[in-house]
């Protein structure tokens, strides 16, 4: 998904017109503002959020194999100023933590039936806990 900005007729910083076309004009002549609307749709917003965060390309390849292969040159690069080659900081946290999170709802399989959770509390004599296994007791 590429990214789509709106554009608009006038320049919102200083107020001049764009040209015939001003689905063209990036940047307005007068000021040099970029030229693109904020006022856009919640449902293109939440997509292009989405896909800022989940996309999967070149980057993202090297920089697993970076962290995976060569723990530290990620962070060296990061200092030398060496960025674009890699997936920002902020947004490899997030991935991962989508993928550990999701990785764990799969793992934790296990239901609870409702007589245990009474079992517990009839045998303890009040409020008990239980979480992946362990008991608070």
């Amino acid at each position: 998904m590429g990214k789509k900005r709106f554009k608009s007729q006038r320049c919102p910083n200083c107020g001049a017109q764009f040209s015939a076309k001003p689905e063209l004009a990036s940047f307005c002549p007068s000021c040099g503002q970029e030229n693109h609307d904020l006022n856009i749709p919640l449902r293109h917003l939440l997509a292009e959020a989405v896909e800022t965060v989940f996309h999967f390309d070149t980057k993202s390849i090297r920089t697993l194999q970076a962290l995976v292969l060569k723990p530290g040159l990620l962070t060296s690069e990061f200092i030398r100023g060496r960025r674009a080659r890699y997936v920002t900081p902020i947004r490899l946290y997030i991935f991962i933590s989508f993928l550990f999170f999701l990785l764990l709802s799969f793992s934790s399989g296990r239901t609870v039936e409702r007589s245990e959770v009474e079992a517990d509390r009839t045998a303890t004599g009040g409020f008990s806990i239980t979480f992946y296994g362990i008991n608070s007791n």
